[in-house]
């Protein structure tokens, strides 16, 4: 074998052997990018889900710490007359205070159910 036989291989291999090669690592690389970029769309959804997570966990966190203790005081006034006294336990200040009462049968309510002038805890 003499070098124009060598220089003729070479020239065959840098036309044909080299792109081939080239595709080669090209297909290698698209996908190993397509299964980089499933796996970091599969991480950014949990990180999103972990972050929606946290948020829910800090607002209830919040929400309890901003609630108040209150308490209720049944007074009787008269034979069939009661009054309710509502303060605030924890001594925080409390604003737009909302409540409601479940409607209930007026015969359930009786006097022994009443605890004249106890606390008792909402």
């Amino acid at each position: 074998m003499d070098w124009t036989e060598i220089e003729i291989v070479g020239m065959y291999f840098v036309q044909y052997g080299l792109p081939v090669v080239a595709l080669l690592f090209s297909i290698v690389a698209l996908v190993c990018a397509a299964k980089s970029r499933r796996l970091q769309d599969r991480v950014s959804a949990l990180e999103e889900k972990l972050a929606h997570a946290e948020t829910g966990e800090k607002e209830r966190k919040t929400g309890d710490a901003d609630r108040a203790n209150l308490e209720a005081r049944i007074i009787h006034v008269s034979d069939e007359e009661y009054a309710i006294k509502i303060r605030n336990a924890d001594g925080k200040s409390v604003l737009n205070v909302d409540f409601h009462v479940p409607p209930q049968d007026p015969k359930s309510l009786k006097r022994d159910s009443a605890v004249d002038g106890q606390y008792v805890s909402i």
